[in-house]
């Protein structure tokens, strides 16, 4: 490892054998503790679109892959819309 380790509170940097957290070099923490704010409402409105997709393909629409597919597109484009809202704001 080049760099040397430095621990935050993240659980996305878990060692799958020791279990501590271990904090890349270039992990930026505020980015993460930003983006998990925003991830309540994305997965709102990610399900809410998804469900609005099925509703127009029927009922196995809701149980199948495709809605499984539909709903990850539609969290991604929430995800993308909010943080574009949010640098928005930032930058005012």
């Amino acid at each position: 490892m080049p760099y040397p380790a430095r621990k935050c509170k993240h659980t996305e940097a878990v060692c799958p054998v020791t279990h501590v957290v271990i904090r890349p070099d270039k992990h930026d923490c505020g980015y993460v503790d930003e983006r998990n704010r925003l991830l309540p409402q994305a997965e709102r409105i990610a399900t809410t679109r998804a469900d609005e997709w099925a509703s127009m393909r029927g009922s196995y629409a809701q149980t199948g892959p495709a809605y499984r597919q539909q709903w990850v597109r539609e969290f991604s484009a929430a995800m993308d819309q909010l943080w574009a809202e949010r640098a928005a704001k930032v930058s005012k």
